[in-house]
């Protein structure tokens, strides 16, 4: 699977809808460390950053060689929420139900340009599937259930 991004990216809102790049790096904690299956002792400064309480900032192509794309079309919109079910379950969400999950916490971030930010994020939510993703503890799984979503949404 390709990425673009760790947080931030630019949302193109059209057809398709295309994220682009905004920065290429991640933040990296003690867990996202062992899910990765990252080698500690390879990573610069590494627990110098945890030493001082700080997430350690890395360059994603460092993390996922080869994987880092400067764009991706969106093709859905995935809500998860943290749990510790036994399987991945994924409902679908309408588009007023999607907007919900991801406008408010980009309002709070872009509070100068609120109006703009709502426009497009409604376009988005009207232009691709959302869904919710009630997530297990096992990164594997929760992973393959992302695969899935976005296998079914292309096959449509």
């Amino acid at each position: 699977m390709s990425i673009c991004a760790d947080d931030y990216v630019v949302i193109e809102p059209g057809d398709p809808v295309v994220a682009h790049a905004f920065v290429s790096t991640g933040k990296l904690s003690s867990g996202s460390v062992d899910r990765l299956g990252l080698d500690r002792n390879e990573i610069p400064d590494y627990q110098g950053a945890l030493d001082r309480g700080e997430k350690f900032v890395l360059g994603l192509d460092t993390i996922a060689p080869g994987r880092l794309v400067p764009e991706l079309e969106v093709v859905a919109v995935i809500v998860p929420e943290v749990g510790s079910l036994d399987k991945p379950q994924v409902t679908s969400m309408a588009a007023p139900q999607t907007m919900r999950h991801f406008a408010p916490s980009t309002v709070i971030q872009q509070s100068t340009h609120g109006r703009d930010s709502l426009r497009v994020m409604a376009q988005i939510s009207r232009a691709v599937p959302g869904f919710r993703l009630g997530l297990t503890t096992d990164d594997q799984l929760n992973a393959a259930a992302v695969r899935e979503v976005i296998e079914s949404v292309r096959s449509r």
